[in-house]
């Protein structure tokens, strides 16, 4: 099978395809990938692959026929020089271009009007939301629903938008006077930010855009918190309580996505004070339930200390990790 001619000019005519889909995969399965750059690659496949087979990719009418010969230059040079007979080529082009079909259609699947409608998040990147030639809030009804939802006055919102480039020069307000490229984080920083009254002059459209990033584009994360599970859960420790493998799934996972290291940790005074046997006494979860020992000696979610100013801190707060 490996040896047939067939079967390798079906394979030199996947190839590039097969490897479009899966860079474009593995751009979904990234950690904190750019929505916008994202739905835009893969409107870009669908139209290459559009015009492989209609030529024009905003009309799917009349496909080239087999015999056109527009399915890639190495497949045609090698029907060309190859003994097979007229009709079985053109059965071998005639499958590829169906192939080529059902790939769109797949595409089509994932490409609908809710999908479409997530395009307007390019526009909160720091790069266009902060020129002076953005688009204008009224092009961005996403924008006006969403603060709808969040019972936000629709005029705030606007305004926010309007003043974001015009009422502040960020470059000042960054260290370095560096502004950047992460969304998530430029958005953060406005979110906190303070004018000279003390108030949070940008809190609703920051708020509109942090959620915006916050809707999941695949399940790869998930399926790497998963991958965790099974490495902390292991047979030798069955028994941890399920609050202490949540808050070891915590810590791992900030320290997996801001790509820090166990071996450059620091503990800081705060961290020694509060690090005695009493934080591993559990809070009641119900009225009048008394407090329940730790399965394990590992950090729990739930498990709580007393500070020196009597206040509760839990193990996640004693680490200083900011979940």
């Amino acid at each position: 099978m490996l040896c047939d001619e067939v079967n390798k000019l079906y394979l030199t005519f996947a190839l590039p395809i097969i490897q479009n889909f899966e860079s474009l995969n593995a751009a979904f399965q990234a950690t904190n990938p750019d929505p916008s750059k994202l739905f835009k690659e893969l409107e870009d496949l669908r139209t290459f692959l559009l015009q492989k087979v209609y030529g024009n990719p905003n009309e799917r009418k009349n496909p080239w026929t087999p015999a056109d010969g527009k399915l890639g230059d190495k497949l045609e040079f090698d029907l060309k020089n190859s003994i097979l007979a007229p009709e079985k080529k053109f059965d071998i082009k005639d499958r590829c271009q169906k192939f080529l079909v059902e790939a769109i259609n797949q595409i089509d699947k994932r490409i609908d009007k809710t999908t479409m409608k997530m395009s307007y998040i390019k526009n909160l990147t720091p790069a266009i939301c902060l020129s002076q030639v953005k688009p204008p809030f009224s092009n961005l009804p996403e924008l006006g629903q969403l603060a709808k939802e969040e019972n936000y006055d629709l005029q705030t919102v606007a305004n926010q938008y309007d003043q974001l480039s015009m009422k502040t020069d960020w470059r000042e307000k960054f260290p370095g006077s560096a502004i950047t490229s992460d969304p998530v984080a430029f958005w953060t920083y406005v979110l906190y930010y303070e004018n000279a009254a003390g108030e949070h002059c940008y809190r609703e459209l920051a708020t509109i855009a942090i959620n915006s990033y916050c809707i999941p584009l695949s399940t790869a994360f998930v399926e790497r918190v998963f991958s965790h599970v099974t490495n902390v859960k292991t047979k030798v420790r069955n028994k941890l309580h399920t609050s202490s493998l949540e808050a070891i799934l915590r810590i791992r996972s900030h320290m997996f996505t801001n790509a820090i290291c166990c071996q450059n940790f620091e503990v800081t005074d705060k961290m020694l004070r509060l690090f005695t046997s009493d934080m591993y006494k559990r809070k009641p979860t119900r009225a009048g339930e008394d407090p329940q020992p730790s399965t394990s000696s590992a950090s729990s979610s739930n498990v709580s200390t007393a500070t020196e100013e009597g206040e509760d801190c839990s193990i996640e707060e004693i680490l200083s990790i900011d979940f």
